[in-house]
């Protein structure tokens, strides 16, 4: 699988898809009221999606796509090449292809960013370092783990002890 017809691995958040192509570019579909489709468009910049129009239950328009959305890098460098992906409700963290790090968009009123404010395109997280080897998401948290021996790390929402720490413990990253 090397082309844009195929993917190389899916998540699914609430209202959202994203998928890891083939060509390793990261695309996103479905709600994107919270920046989940990494485009830099979210509610209060809104995208245009007018071809893929949705209405929420409600009867409003909202913005989202039903077709698939490139993610972009938030310091310019352009889409997003990633090796695998993940899914929170509201937000999508994803393996960079050259160099292993972290790339996180969407919802962060959790921690989900890792202390960084909601993004529409796709942000480095400077506090989760090292060569990711697996990343998964949870319901508003993530955890990756690394080719070094350490310890897993995980950030986002850990109000139900999802990081495995016993209470007070301190938090990576």
């Amino acid at each position: 699988c090397t082309t844009a017809d195929c993917a190389l691995d899916v998540c699914i958040g609430e209202a959202f898809v994203c998928a890891v192509r083939g060509d390793r570019r990261v695309v996103c579909w479905g709600s994107n009221q919270l920046g989940q489709l990494g485009d830099g468009a979210d509610a209060i910049t809104p995208s245009v999606h007018t071809a893929h129009d949705c209405v929420d239950s409600g009867g409003g328009a909202i913005d989202c796509s039903a077709l698939p959305v490139e993610v972009l890098r938030a310091d310019g460098g352009g889409p997003l090449l990633a090796t695998s992906i993940a899914c929170a409700s509201a937000t999508a963290c994803a393996r960079e292809a050259s160099s292993g790090r972290v790339y996180c968009w969407g919802d962060a009123s959790n921690g989900e960013l890792a202390g960084r404010g909601s993004a529409a395109r796709a942000s480095q997280l400077s506090n989760v370092t090292g060569d990711v080897q697996t990343l998964s998401g949870g319901r508003a948290f993530f955890c990756a783990t690394f080719a070094a021996p350490d310890a897993p790390a995980c950030w986002g929402d850990d109000s139900f002890g999802q990081f495995g720490l016993p209470a007070g413990a301190p938090v990576s990253p």
